[in-house]
């Protein structure tokens, strides 16, 4: 049985008369490797690196879906549905260089934005180091 199967079985059975809101939690776009959450892991993200649900524990997430299914089934229970989703851009955004909605700028690794830095003198060790002074 898929997690997303346990998911819903667990919120019928059991929570409709209790709670409210049903919330997936913490790393539901991270595949499920069994590193801890503060490894970076194999984050799921689109072109525009928006995270995505893992595959694996949400198959009906597939092609795009994301948690339409889910959150239809969830509305259907007559709780309210809703994701933890962290602020910021993802690493795996930034290490995929993806394209940022409506923007038509990439987004840049640190290692080419700290390299843009130094170069147009805002670290001054590079600048006195290509330049020539002390």
């Amino acid at each position: 049985m898929s997690f997303e199967l346990e998911f819903l079985s667990l919120i019928s059975q059991h929570c409709c008369k209790l709670l409210q809101y049903v919330v997936v939690d913490f790393l539901w776009y991270r595949e499920n490797d069994g590193t801890a959450s503060t490894t970076r892991g194999k984050d799921f993200v689109d072109k525009y690196g928006r995270p995505q649900p893992d595959p694996q524990r949400w198959p009906s997430s597939r092609n795009g879906q994301g948690f339409k299914h889910v959150a239809d089934k969830v509305h259907n229970m007559g709780l309210k549905f809703g994701i933890h989703v962290m602020r910021g851009i993802s690493l795996a955004a930034v290490d995929k260089n993806t394209l940022i909605l409506d923007a038509k700028v990439y987004l840049l690794s640190h290692h080419y934005f700290l390299s843009l830095l130094m170069i147009l003198g805002f670290i001054p060790e590079f600048q006195a180091h290509h330049h020539g002074s002390a």
